[in-house]
């Protein structure tokens, strides 16, 4: 990759590199998966430590989270789902993004989630058509390898955020899944006292919204 970087522009390093990791993969069976060859490659550009293709990644996926999130299909749910990985292998390789390409559309209040996502684009997933997506702004804002690591301030604002448009879901499986993200923020509460508005409320609300599921 290095390499071709030398030899070509940095549009065509994306478009070699990074546009097929994103492309459907339609002849795949539902019982296969690329995703370990997707996750070695994005980790190669993650760690490469040469910031201009590191940029190029990750401004080419705030592009899709920022179309998807805008969108009712215009970006597959593949490639909205990977975007997602990507952004959580960059957080857990604690990655930095050095410049903001005007086609990301950053915000003008620098509000960013780890950094790396405008809370913007971040909020716009919370409200989208499509119930994956929602999940998926739900597992970036609670899922971590840390499992001492507390949530902020700011994610807490987007979490009360996400709740006010999903607390009412009609749909099983997805407040199936929601209760699971949901488990992972209550954790947190013995050792944040700064959860507990968020979770006096909610927790009445959930008791109802899940009242028929059987979770353990």
């Amino acid at each position: 990759m290095a390499h071709h970087l030398s030899q070509s522009s940095l549009l065509d390093w994306e478009l070699t590199w990074i546009e097929p990791l994103f492309a459907t993969q339609t002849q795949i069976s539902p019982n296969e998966t690329n995703w370990p060859q997707k996750r070695s490659i994005i980790c190669s550009i993650l760690k490469s430590g040469d910031s201009r293709i590191v940029d190029v990644m990750l401004n080419f996926v705030l592009r899709k989270m920022n179309t998807s999130g805008r969108s009712n299909g215009e970006v597959s749910i593949e490639s909205s789902l990977l975007a997602v990985e990507v952004i959580k292998l960059a957080t857990e390789l604690k990655v930095e993004m050095k410049e903001v390409s005007s086609g990301s559309e950053a915000p003008l209040s620098g509000n960013y989630f780890r950094g790396l996502v405008p809370r913007e684009v971040l909020h716009s997933w919370a409200t989208s058509s499509r119930s994956q997506i929602r999940l998926a702004s739900f597992s970036l804002l609670v899922e971590t390898k840390k499992s001492s690591e507390l949530i902020s301030a700011t994610d807490l604002e987007s979490i009360k955020f996400l709740f006010k448009y999903n607390i009412a879901s009609q749909n099983p499986a997805f407040r199936q899944q929601f209760l699971s993200y949901y488990k992972k923020v209550e954790c947190c509460s013995s050792a944040v006292n700064s959860f507990e508005p968020l979770l006096i409320v909610p927790s009445q609300v959930l008791a109802v919204m899940f009242k028929n599921l059987k979770i353990t």
